[in-house]
């Protein structure tokens, strides 16, 4: 049977947990095609379901905190190339603070309110957010970014058109025009 608190978000993994649990009681209503296709799909990876919401039950419980962890990582590399890259930002350290903790507590309690896929998936983004915060802080620096940009002012006063004026002189009334 369902588990009780089935919402709209989860009815339908419950639904496909129901049926893996006895794939006979589906056979009056599914063809054969079908019946195949939902015993041979899975919603796992490395033994961990992805369809459960999460407990603090082995090994489970590591996907809402490895997504916390990646989050409160993500925030704090980003916070610290922000203020090598903005020293300005220095100045709203406290607020900034509220927000670096935060937003890891809130991925970290709603990543156990949902199925694990949702936390899986916050994790894998947050390392590759990680990876492109660190990469682009080495390579666009302040400095480099200000040597492009009058690079390309040198590029566009180059470009600019150069304006002369002709003077034609009418034959019939010998009237110049500029």
């Amino acid at each position: 049977s369902f588990k009780n608190g089935t919402n709209g978000l989860q009815a339908e993994i419950q639904a496909f947990n129901f049926f893996k649990q006895d794939p006979s009681k589906f056979a009056d209503i599914l063809d054969s095609q079908t019946m195949e296709a939902f015993e041979n799909f899975k919603i796992e990876f490395f033994g961990i379901n992805f369809g459960e919401i999460p407990t603090w039950v082995w090994p489970i419980m590591l996907i809402p905190i490895l997504s916390g962890l990646t989050a409160l990582i993500s925030s704090i590399i980003s916070m610290a190339v922000n203020k090598k890259n903005n020293p300005a930002m220095a100045n709203q350290g406290a607020s900034m603070g509220v927000m670096m903790l935060m937003a890891p507590i809130m991925s970290l309690w709603i990543a156990f309110a949902v199925p694990a896929g949702v936390g899986f998936y916050w994790t894998i983004s947050n390392i590759f957010l990680i990876f492109q915060t660190i990469i682009i802080g080495k390579i666009y620096t302040p400095e480099k970014l200000k040597e492009l940009a009058e690079k390309e002012i040198e590029k566009n006063k180059s470009k600019r058109a150069i304006y002369t004026t002709a003077t034609v002189v009418d034959k019939k009334t010998g009237e110049e025009k500029t």
